[in-house]
């Protein structure tokens, strides 16, 4: 979606294509809602429950073929997603999970002695679920390093979890998650309870506040 801007700014017609029911998967539905009534209003074209199919040139642009119907464009780019790139450390014996996640303790070291692994690649446990997860965001991974570094010199630090705080700019939208969404939640068996809070982003009593949507 901050490419989708961009491109926008920059005078394209752009349509964004979805498989799944909303934009953002961090987000909850309900929560994603606000977000595509904000980027169809600066333009953009948004398909959802939709998934590409196939790529062919044709009349020296590109026809991208859809689950459902197909769409002309000029170029393509596809954000589909990360996996962790371990071959390495599989030829070399590191134990890795069924997604190719390399499996460390809460020292970030593996299985091998004096292999220690971090960031991207690495499993981590969710803070709030307490299980393995795959979160690969650039403030656990430099806090992972630091760890790994402590404890290779000798030291004794220990990586107690990833809360999944990560935050976007979708023009004059900002869009924030932290911790576990609802549907998370629910897939980890977790009860909960949720409440929507539509506040000022500051005091009332100063100027310039502009409400925010929370669900928490």
């Amino acid at each position: 979606v901050e490419l989708a801007e961009n491109l926008v700014r920059a005078g394209l017609d752009v349509t964004v294509v979805e498989l799944a029911d909303h934009l953002i998967a961090p987000l909850d539905a309900d929560m994603a809602a606000d977000v595509h009534k904000y980027i169809k209003s600066k333009g953009i074209k948004l398909i959802l429950n939709n998934g590409m199919t196939a790529v062919a040139e044709s009349d020296g642009g590109l026809t991208v073929k859809l689950q459902n119907g197909e769409i002309k464009a000029g170029f393509m780019v596809m954000a589909v997603g990360v996996r962790p790139e371990t071959e390495l450390a599989c030829a070399a014996g590191i134990a890795t999970n069924n997604r190719g996640s390399i499996i460390v303790d809460d020292r970030m070291r593996t299985n091998v002695p004096d292999v220690w692994a971090v960031g991207d690649a690495a499993v981590v446990t969710d803070f709030m679920a307490g299980a393995p997860a795959f979160i690969p965001l650039a403030g656990p991974a430099n806090r992972q390093g630091r760890i790994a570094a402590d404890n290779i010199c000798g030291g004794d630090s220990a990586y107690e979890g990833t809360q999944g705080s990560a935050v976007l700019k979708l023009f004059d939208m900002t869009v924030a998650t932290s911790g576990l969404s609802e549907r998370a939640a629910k897939a980890a068996g977790i009860d909960y309870d949720k409440t929507y809070i539509y506040s000022g982003s500051h005091a009332s009593y100063y100027p310039g506040a502009t409400n925010m949507s929370i669900k928490a």
